[in-house]
């Protein structure tokens, strides 16, 4: 499925409008090529992936889980990242992103 940077600009701006979940999203992220949606941060991103429906609702949270082992691992403090973690974040990443048909 190709949708396309026009997609995700729209988006952005419908989310900046949105009530119930996005209501507090007032970001208006936007991409015109490849290299701008790179900068765009992590968490932005699902939820703008969230908000185009190509993730329900429980696989975003899930990916903010793996953002925040990512960046627990990164910086790492008393609370370890330990081997059930590692493997929960690479069961994830493959199963919501690696093999996700919506972004195939």
């Amino acid at each position: 499925m190709n949708i396309g940077l026009d997609k995700f600009n729209k988006t952005s701006q419908e989310l900046k409008q949105a009530t119930g979940k996005f209501k507090n999203w007032n970001k208006g992220v936007q991409a015109n090529n490849l290299s701008e949606l790179q900068t765009i941060f992590d968490t932005d991103l699902i939820a703008m992936l969230e908000g185009m429906e190509l993730l329900d609702g429980n696989r975003a949270d899930r990916l903010r889980v793996c953002f925040q082992y990512r960046n627990q691992s990164a910086h790492p403090g008393d609370a370890l990242i330990e081997e059930p973690h590692l493997v929960a974040f690479f069961t994830d990443i493959n199963s919501i992103v690696l093999q996700n048909p919506n972004f195939s």
